[in-house]
Formats: C-alpha cells, sequence, structure tokens
C-alpha cells in the first residue's frame, strides 16, 4: 500500500496571502469552496466543522510562518487513523510561491480504509490547491 502522497502547485501571490491560506488548520475541508467552516481550538487540537461535511478533529503539529504548517487530521472521518498533512512554501519566481502538500499515513489504515481514501485524496488535494491558488491570486469571490 502507498504511503504519501506528494503534489505542488505553483501561486501568483505573495508568501504572506499564501501563508494566510495554508497555515488555517482544515483550509481543505469543503466540497468546493474555500471559507464558511466554524474552527474551535483547544490548544493544538481543532474541531474544524464544514456546513455540508460535518466535523472534523484535526491537530496543530506545526506552524512556522511563511515556511511549513503540519497538521493531522482522519481524512476519512474518525473511524481511520489520522494522516500527517505538510504544507512548505518556496519562493518559485518573484511573486510566485510553490506550495507543495505532503499527505503521510495512509499505510496505517486497513486495506478497504485505504482503498476509500488514498485515491480520494490524490484527486482532492489537486482540486484544494487549485481553490488555494484562486483565492490566493484574488479572483472573485475568494476568500
Amino acid at each position: 500500500m502507498r504511503d504519501s502522497i506528494e503534489t505542488s502547485i505553483d501561486i501568483n501571490a505573495t508568501r504572506e496571502r499564501v501563508w494566510g491560506l495554508v497555515s488555517e488548520p482544515g483550509w481543505w475541508i469543503n466540497n468546493g469552496a474555500l471559507g464558511g467552516d466554524r474552527i474551535e481550538r483547544c490548544g493544538d487540537e481543532c474541531l474544524v466543522t464544514d456546513p455540508e461535511l460535518g466535523a472534523f478533529a484535526v491537530g496543530v503539529l506545526a506552524l512556522e510562518p511563511l515556511e511549513r504548517a503540519v497538521f493531522t487530521w482522519h481524512p476519512g472521518g474518525d473511524d481511520v487513523p489520522r494522516t500527517t498533512v505538510e504544507f512548505v512554501l518556496f519562493d518559485a519566481a518573484p511573486g510566485v510561491v510553490t506550495v507543495r502538500v505532503t499527505e503521510t499515513g495512509f499505510a496505517a489504515m486497513s486495506p478497504e480504509a485505504h482503498a476509500r481514501n488514498y485515491g480520494a485524496n490524490v484527486e482532492g488535494w489537486g482540486e484544494e490547491l487549485g481553490l488555494a491558488r484562486t483565492a490566493a491570486e484574488g479572483a472573485p469571490g475568494a476568500r
């Protein structure tokens, strides 16, 4: 079983603007639109509630401003082990930031849970990074 997913995207925005998006716990929990989630924080643990998808426990492992954010979560709900999600920001060119996301921990899942979650998350990270790019580049309606 594959344990990790790694992908990246280039975003035409300042590092500060991109950091403002990727450093929010659970920003990737949505149904096609960023924002609107309720985040309840208790130390390094958060409960992120999306109006359509429900509540997800998200742990904050590291926040290194403008550089790196690391979280844990249950990608398929609380019945699967947590995976670790790391976002790293790089300067690709003046005014262009590369966001690399790596999600690890899928090998700890049962074969059934792995089959349900791994492929969905490979596809999902492409969609979520696209939403982040749209929002950070300031498209109308972006947060």
